[in-house]
């Protein structure tokens, strides 16, 4: 597919052929490009969780682990602990994919009749990137992203029509400490009772923590695809 031209122009050229999945073609993968740079993980608390009761338990115990702590500071020890429990599951989930693939992958290269042992393993590895569906479609945030800061009639009259914690859309963009409106929806009554205090204490002395209007400010440009 190359000449020795194509291979002075780009000398870090490479090429990988994918594994077997769904086809019995195999995929190939030009990168002009290989060396990637290492980013640091920026923590998102994602829509998927909102029904996890192991995290909804890990969030009640880190929250109330020091009762006299800040609700920044308890948002701390809650990130921790989703962060952990989080790295272990992704192992885990990776580990049953990579299992699939890889019986996949013995399947397809056999010579023998096997397609439903074929088919049913398809199902199998469907089934779990599935499961990480949710999780991608929030890292995507094509809903924010569409949305934008467009200055349409539905943006302003949906910005009047906000009230309280629950009315907010779950998967818009969460702030600087990575926590979206799922977050404080799905675990509120572990931590309704600081936040609220919290508030009233605003009404009653006047003042905020520092950190409470951090944001983020991102300019999306006015085009088709941003």
């Amino acid at each position: 597919m190359a000449n020795s031209e194509w291979a002075i122009a780009y000398p870090s050229g490479r090429s990988e052929y994918l594994r077997f999945e769904g086809f019995d073609h195999r995929p190939i993968v030009i990168s002009f490009d290989p060396i990637k740079k290492k980013r640091n993980n920026i923590f998102r608390y994602h829509r998927r969780l909102r029904d996890n009761e192991e995290v909804k338990h890990l969030v009640l115990e880190a929250w109330n682990s020091d009762l006299s702590d800040s609700v920044d500071g308890r948002l701390s020890k809650c990130r921790r602990a989703i962060s952990t429990w989080s790295k272990v599951q992704h192992i885990n989930r990776q580990a049953e994919i990579d299992d699939l693939r890889q019986k996949l992958e013995t399947m397809l290269c056999l010579d023998t009749d096997n397609h439903e042992e074929i088919h049913t393993l398809n199902q199998k590895l469907l089934l779990a990137y599935k499961r990480e569906e949710e999780f991608w479609k929030q890292r995507s945030r094509q809903l924010w992203l569409t949305l934008g800061d467009k200055n349409s009639g539905f943006f302003h009259a949906a910005t009047k029509n906000r009230q309280a914690c629950f009315s907010i859309h779950p998967d818009k963009a969460p702030g600087p400490d990575g926590f979206s409106a799922s977050f404080f929806q799905s675990n509120w009554n572990s931590l309704c009772g600081k936040i609220i205090s919290d508030i009233q204490a605003f009404f009653i002395t006047g003042s905020l923590p520092t950190k409470i209007n951090h944001t983020h400010v991102r300019l999306i440009p006015k085009i088709t695809t941003p």
